[in-house]
C-alpha cells in the first residue's frame, strides 16, 4: 500500500496522500487500519484522501461494494457525521469517486470530490468551522 497518512490533533483531520499504484484493496486495507485508529479513542471529524500522486489507479467500479462496506464499518466507528473530501486528477477517477459517493449514502460521511488539494482543504476547513486543517 503506498499511501501516507497523517493525523492532525487540533482539528481532529485524516489526510492520506496515495502514490503510486492504488487498488481497491489498498482502500479497504487502509480503512480496516483507521477503524482501528479510530478505536484507539482518535475522534476524527474530518478527512482528506487525495489520489492526485497515483500513478496507476486499479479500482474498477464493481470493486466498490466492498470499499463502501468497509467505510460503513468505519463510520460506525465515528462518534458523529464527518467529512471527506477526495481529490482526484482524472475524469476516470472523478467518475469512481462520484459512483463511490452516490452508494456510500449509509456512511457518516459527507462526501464531495475536489480535482485539487487546495479547493478541498478550503471546503473541510468550511465544513468544520476552522481557519486551518493545521492548526
Amino acid at each position: 500500500m503506498n499511501c501516507t497518512t497523517q493525523y492532525i490533533e487540533t482539528s481532529k483531520c485524516l489526510i492520506r496522500e496515495w502514490s503510486e499504484e492504488v487498488a481497491g484493496t489498498d482502500v479497504i486495507a487502509l480503512h480496516l487500519d483507521i477503524i482501528d485508529y479510530i478505536q484507539k479513542k482518535k475522534d476524527i471529524l474530518g478527512a482528506i484522501s487525495d489520489y492526485t500522486k497515483t500513478v496507476e489507479f486499479k479500482i474498477a467500479p464493481e470493486g466498490l461494494d466492498g470499499i463502501v462496506r468497509v467505510s460503513v464499518m468505519l463510520s460506525r466507528s465515528l462518534k458523529e457525521k464527518s467529512s471527506l473530501a477526495i481529490v482526484v486528477k482524472t475524469a476516470e477517477m472523478h467518475d469512481i469517486a462520484e459512483m463511490y459517493k452516490k452508494i456510500a449514502t449509509d456512511t457518516k460521511w459527507i462526501i464531495e470530490i475536489f480535482t485539487n488539494r487546495e479547493d478541498a482543504e478550503k471546503w473541510l476547513c468550511c465544513e468544520l468551522g476552522i481557519n486551518s486543517i493545521y492548526g
